[in-house]
């Protein structure tokens, strides 16, 4: 099972697919892709708890595949905590900054095993 992503298979009728399974920092690090393409929020779907609602003209055709993935900021400048001297340090700043690294990591496992590896030597 994916820990960075999930996925469901659309109908032609079905509006409404679930990401409950998915951990995450925010929302708006969630990324909807409709086979393989990139959707846009409020666009083509809405977020409500942890459904995607596609809207009316944007439902998933009949064994379309929908894939739900997180995509955690990986650069300095996105870091979701930043920790100054004298701060108080707070349990949910720890853990902000722990879950971060974790979610980069299993996005970075998940990827990998999604890649071919170019071996130079091989010519």
């Amino acid at each position: 099972m994916a820990d960075s992503y999930v996925t469901h298979t659309g109908n032609g009728s079905t509006a409404t697919f679930s990401f409950n399974a998915l951990d995450y920092l925010s929302v708006d690090r969630l990324v909807v892709k409709v086979d393989g393409t990139n959707k846009t929020l409020t666009t083509h779907y809405t977020i409500s708890g942890t459904d995607v609602t596609f809207t009316s003209d944007n439902i998933p055709s009949d064994g379309a595949v929908i894939k739900i993935q997180r995509d955690t900021p990986r650069t300095k400048a996105e870091r979701v905590v930043d920790f100054a001297d004298g701060a108080v340090l707070t349990e949910s700043d720890l853990d902000n900054a722990h879950l971060q690294n974790l979610y980069i990591s299993q996005e970075s496992f998940e990827t990998a095993g999604a890649t071919l590896a170019y071996d130079d030597s091989l010519g």
